[in-house]
């Protein structure tokens, strides 16, 4: 009877081990229309419109990825970027790209990202310039985009829902 079922162990060990190490795979190919906002400024709004295209991988006990091209109309240095590898701490994870336009390649932050695994929302939180070669982002009046939003207050709606997720930035009072 013990060799009749002998392999059962086996098959149990073997399920675990994959279902605990390998990732649920998400193939993203989209186009979402969304906001650039600034904390604090309803007046402000500028509509964006953000490609993706890539795999986010989900893992039940590792961190979350992202590979693959992120590409926003309003700033040109993601249209001829390389690909973006995106690792996720706490549900939110840097957005850099190396800049491949003309004969010198730059190394450049946009900012930072949290999103849904099928990137049906997304919120970048955008780094400006505070100095030469000094990029930040603050709680006071920080550039940020949501997609998809149609308005400012679509746009903080979905940022507040998605900041939950991102643990570096669930405590800011979006408004």
């Amino acid at each position: 009877m013990i060799k009749k079922w002998g392999w059962l162990p086996k098959v149990i060990l073997i399920s675990a081990v994959a279902l605990f190490t390998l990732p649920w795979q998400h193939k993203i190919n989209t186009n979402i229309q969304g906001i650039q906002s600034r904390i604090g400024d309803n007046a402000y709004s500028e509509e964006v419109s953000i490609t993706v295209v890539g795999v986010y991988k989900q893992f039940l006990i590792k961190k979350d990825t992202f590979e693959g091209t992120i590409t926003i109309d309003k700033y040109p240095s993601t249209m001829n970027a390389s690909p973006v590898r995106a690792v996720f701490y706490d549900g939110y994870s840097d957005l850099a790209y190396f800049d491949t336009r003309g004969s010198i390649v730059s190394f450049v932050s946009l900012g930072g990202f949290t999103c849904t695994p099928d990137f049906s929302k997304l919120l970048i939180i955008v780094s400006e310039p505070i100095e030469a070669n000094t990029k930040s982002w603050n709680s006071k009046d920080g550039l940020f985009i949501a997609a998809p939003a149609k308005d400012h207050a679509d746009a903080l709606k979905l940022t507040k829902e998605l900041s939950k997720k991102g643990g570096r930035i669930s405590h800011i009072e979006w408004k």
